[in-house]
């Protein structure tokens, strides 16, 4: 099971390569990139089938990771800041997350915090305007792709 839809990743995945094209890399020709809350992992396999990606991953949990070479770092957005130094990344990527963040404007301010100035930041979040998120919210009481988090 995925935590977001493969069509956001995929556009997260070709939006971060159009806007990395022209970037110069300070390690060599990899692009440091954080992944706020990635779930399973889902958007770190479709970076490293795309391109030269060194990847970190923060969220509330490390449970939900399936890929071994990847550790999670601990972190709850709401009450702490990214465990990260100043410009660290490249890219920093945060799919389908930011709408569960209680503060969210110091959730920014920590993304913009850890770029680096010609760094790019990817937030997604979803459309609870279309017809098929209402539909979702008229008959379980969750918008499209919302509800409870998944803890496994």
């Amino acid at each position: 099971m995925s935590l977001s839809i493969q069509q956001i990743l995929e556009a997260t995945v070709s939006e971060a390569k159009r806007l990395l094209q022209r970037h110069k890399y300070t390690d060599g020709e990899h692009a440091l990139h954080l992944d706020i809350g990635p779930g399973h992992g889902n958007l770190i396999k479709l970076l490293r089938k795309e391109g030269s990606f060194i990847t970190s991953a923060c969220d509330y949990t490390a449970d939900l990771m399936t890929l071994d070479d990847v550790k999670v770092d601990i972190v709850d957005l709401n009450t702490q800041k990214l465990p990260y130094q100043d410009n660290a990344f490249d890219l920093v990527t945060c799919t389908e997350v930011i709408e569960h963040i209680e503060h969210y404007r110091e959730a920014l301010r920590e993304m913009h915090r850890v770029l680096k100035p010609s760094g790019v930041l990817v937030v997604t979040t979803p459309n609870i305007l279309n017809i098929k998120s209402r539909l979702r919210f008229l008959f379980f009481g969750f918008y499209n792709l919302f509800g409870p988090l998944h803890t496994k």
